[in-house]
């Protein structure tokens, strides 16, 4: 009699474990593999005083370890991007994005790509440089936000 009270307290133990544990990954307001932007202090602009927002990310050369799965995709020697390419920034925010580069890179083919667009005052910081664009041939990566979704 005893063990079955044991087996019986275990079991019920046991699911409340599991219960838990799906109520509180039922809950969470972050999508896996979403970078969200840390929000430290306020910055002025054109628009107002508007909260700033920082991400840092950084590129690799091994595309095995990337979005492109374990045997490289379809484009094994692609760059890959870390920690995610999917990121949560506040709305009406300025938001500053670090890439660490950690890969060679190539040439810019659309020159339209070597330009700092959509930026305050249409400028980047590169190596702790201002700049209004960059050389096409000595680059690194660009980086593009191609698709947003508002909540």
């Amino acid at each position: 009699m005893r063990m079955w009270a044991g087996v019986a307290s275990a079991v019920v133990a046991g699911a409340a474990v599991v219960a838990l544990s799906g109520a509180l990954l039922s809950v969470t307001d972050q999508p896996p593999g979403q970078l969200r932007a840390s929000v430290l202090g306020y910055v002025q602009t054109p628009s107002g005083r508007l909260p700033h927002a920082f991400l840092s990310i950084a590129t690799y050369p091994d595309s095995l370890a990337g979005e492109h799965g374990p045997g490289g995709g379809a484009h094994p020697d692609w760059v890959s991007y870390g920690p995610t390419t999917n990121f949560e920034v506040p709305a009406h925010a300025v938001v500053t994005i670090t890439v660490r580069q950690y890969d060679t890179g190539g040439t810019i083919y659309n020159p339209y790509f070597a330009q700092v667009h959509g930026t305050l005052g249409g400028t980047a910081t590169v190596d702790g440089k201002t700049v209004t664009g960059i050389n096409p041939n000595t680059v690194g990566h660009t980086f593009t936000l191609h698709m947003f979704q508002a909540n």
